[in-house]
């Protein structure tokens, strides 16, 4: 941005308002020589301005080369009939290339503001409103020479809409010709923070019934508040495990980014800032949680059943304060009662684990006390782990204490333990050595006084494909396991008792077969059809979300979280039914999988679903699909080369005249070689000539 100079002529009459408003001290600032000098701020470039330099080595420039956030450096305001500039504060580090004129300030962000964002994703929590109906099933069959010795088939259909869930149960099983059924009919509400459920059941033992009820409150785990210098302002990204949020534009000074999510196990979030210096990152490093759960975070749960024996009921809770996660649980029958207390503190390296806990059989009232202890270190780039256990019942036999040690580094680990019961001591030794990227060998033994064994295994990498694994001294076995493709798994397994082949996998179904040396074979198939917005899918799995996806485009291959998840059908609509309410999902496509006349904005999208019902996801805006257009001068003379520019986008075309443009109506001006003309199409045109004769 350059200046407007104000003529010469008015200086004295803005000098003398300037010393009215700034005192002495301007009016002797507007004294001071004038330059015309390049002004930056850090590698920011600002233009020419006007600036002025006392004999002590003050600075005053004029007001528009600093920008709003920058205010910091200023002193005080000090108007010249030249210019409306500012004094500059005596903290503030410049130097000035007399050579080149050109005056530069080093930013200081002890003058620049603090300011906070939240960071925000891409995706955004999409409501289920859809209700979904699933039905699971699954057969077995098992025999052997004789035939068909058993076979059970059982089906478990479910509705859920909105908060509620209805669903069912019914297994039958033929046992060498006897018949038995069994079932079960129930109801889950989830309220907000809040779940109950009944449950009716038959089964061999006759009627029974269920209830229960929990509640909690579980927060997401986010990093402590992340403060990022930015002598410039920029945009900022923060990317967490491959997921980018939303850009954010900041102004000069430290920004201090809060509510970013990070998963329940060590890793790193890395932020990448984009300024007039360039591009730079900020890894910043966390830790594994404590506890699963955290800070403040509390569950609790209560069940009761009825049945032929009685009522019995259960009750569970869990707290976390602090480093201390303290859980509480307990159990009532007519004939026996017991309840417990842990608590477990985590401290970096360290973990200590209390038990107490009474158990009750009848009239003997047995008591029991229990401490843990496990640490960890790392001398040079050797990890050792150590630790002891011990426990005290009323009941002899519960008791028991021990210690372990362990050692390991990138291609090795071993791991001693000894433990003492009212039976002896028994000692057990695991050893595991990488020998090579293809090839582990792995030994271990267990010494006591009822048993003794040892044993040796060898895993070997043969292919891609193909793994060979060999166990020496007890339980004696070799094992090829080949895995062609993600599909299916065939393993064959030799043993001194018998030889077995087993071959698992399947697509939209969950196949298992296997047959034995002993005459002894097995078959079974298990999937899930799941059906909601009238569309319907045979699954692997489908009781968790369902997301109706739309992308417009027909047969397109999508990925759900790196793992292929189907093809569009005819509509450009897929059903994706292993979506985690809750838990962040990524989509993606490949875009060597498009057709060449189709474009993508973003080749991923990461979202996450509230609550388990069916939810819509509307992807269509981010394919166009184009046609090919054949654009000429006059009839017969395409216009090669030429220049289609349309809605402020020019399109480029070949040496045919052709182009691809978005499969929709449009209209714009034909250039080529200094002529113009107004040309229109539609979504079906494949050729099109100007209008009117092109102009000179």
């Amino acid at each position: 941005m350059q200046p407007r100079w104000r003529p010469a002529e008015r200086s004295l009459r803005a000098a003398a308002l300037s010393a009215l408003l700034s005192g002495v001290a301007g009016a002797q600032v507007c004294t001071w020589p004038a330059e015309i000098m390049d002004v930056r701020v850090g590698a920011s470039t600002r233009g020419e301005w006007l600036t002025r330099r006392s004999p002590d080595g003050q600075l005053w420039i004029e007001r528009t080369a600093l920008r709003t956030a920058e205010r910091g450096y200023v002193q005080e305001d000090a108007p010249c009939g030249d210019g409306d500039g500012v004094l500059i504060r005596s903290g503030v580090t410049w130097a000035v290339d007399e050579s080149a004129l050109q005056l530069r300030l080093t930013p200081n962000l002890s003058f620049l503001p603090t300011t906070s964002s939240a960071v925000q994703w891409t995706s955004s929590a999409l409501q289920g409103g859809q209700p979904v109906a699933t039905l699971p099933v699954q057969a077995e069959v098992t025999g052997d020479l004789t035939g068909v010795t058993r076979a059970t088939l059982g089906v478990r259909p479910s509705l859920q809409r909105g908060p509620v869930l209805l669903g069912g149960e019914v297994n039958v099983r033929a046992d060498h010709g006897a018949v038995t059924v069994t079932g079960a009919l129930g109801s889950r509400v989830q309220l907000p923070g809040a779940t109950a459920g009944v449950q009716v059941r038959r089964d061999a033992a006759g009627y029974s019934g269920a209830g229960s009820v929990s509640a909690g409150r579980l927060t997401s785990r986010t990093l402590p508040p992340l403060s990022i210098a930015l002598p410039l302002g920029g945009e900022l990204t923060v990317q967490v495990e491959g997921d980018t949020s939303a850009a954010i534009v900041a102004t000069a000074g430290t920004l201090v980014l809060t509510g970013i999510p990070i998963p329940n196990r060590a890793g790193a979030v890395t932020v990448t800032i984009r300024d007039e210096a360039g591009v730079r990152t900020e890894r910043v490093t966390f830790p594994a949680p404590a506890h699963a759960m955290n800070d403040g975070d509390w569950q609790a749960s209560a069940s009761a059943t009825v049945d032929a024996r009685g009522v019995s009921t259960q009750v569970q809770g869990t707290l976390v304060r602090g480093a201390w996660l303290w859980a509480a649980d307990g159990t009532w029958t007519a004939r026996q009662a017991a309840g417990a207390v842990t608590a477990t503190y985590r401290d970096g390296t360290r973990t200590l684990g209390l038990t107490t806990g009474l158990r009750q059989v009848q009239r003997d009232i047995q008591p029991r006390f229990g401490v843990t202890y496990q640490t960890q270190g790392l001398i040079r780039d050797v990890t050792w782990t150590a630790g002891a256990h011990a426990t005290w019942s009323g009941a002899p036999q519960d008791r028991r204490a021990g210690v372990n040690l362990g050692l390991s580094a990138d291609r090795w680990q071993v791991r001693a333990s000894g433990d003492w019961t009212p039976d002896g001591v028994s000692v057990t030794t695991t050893g595991q050595w990488q020998v090579r990227p293809d090839l582990q060998v792995r030994a271990g033994g267990r010494w006591g006084p009822q048993q003794s064994a040892w044993q040796i295994g060898i895993t070997w990498q043969v292919s891609p494909v193909t793994t060979a694994e060999t166990r020496l001294g007890r339980d004696p076995a070799l094992t090829v396991t080949v895995r062609p493709d993600d599909t299916f798994t065939l393993q064959a397994q030799v043993t001194p008792a018998e030889s077995r082949v087993d071959l698992t996998g399947g697509g939209a179904a969950q196949l298992r077969a296997s047959v034995s040396t002993r005459g002894t074979w097995q078959a079974s198939a298990s999937s899930v059809l799941v059906l909601t917005g009238g569309m319907q899918r045979w699954s692997r799995t489908g009781d968790s979300g369902v997301v109706i996806l739309h992308t417009g485009m027909p047969d397109l291959p999508v990925q759900l979280d790196g793992a292929p998840a189907g093809r569009t059908d005819a509509q450009g609509t897929l059903l994706l039914p292993d979506v985690t309410p809750g838990a962040r999902h990524t989509l993606s496509v490949r875009t060597d999988d498009l057709p060449i006349e189709v474009t993508v904005r973003d080749d991923r999208l990461t979202f996450t679903t509230q609550g388990q019902a069916g939810t819509e996801l509307d992807w269509r805006a981010n394919f166009t699909r184009l046609h090919a257009v054949t654009f000429f001068l006059r009839p017969g003379q395409p216009a090669a080369f030429g220049t289609v520019r349309s809605a402020g986008q020019d399109w480029s075309l070949d040496d045919l005249g052709r182009a691809l443009l978005p499969d929709q109506s449009g209209e714009g001006q034909l250039l080529l070689d200094g002529e113009s003309c107004p040309v229109a199409w539609t979504n079906t045109d494949t050729t099109v000539t100007c209008m009117t004769r092109p102009l000179p």
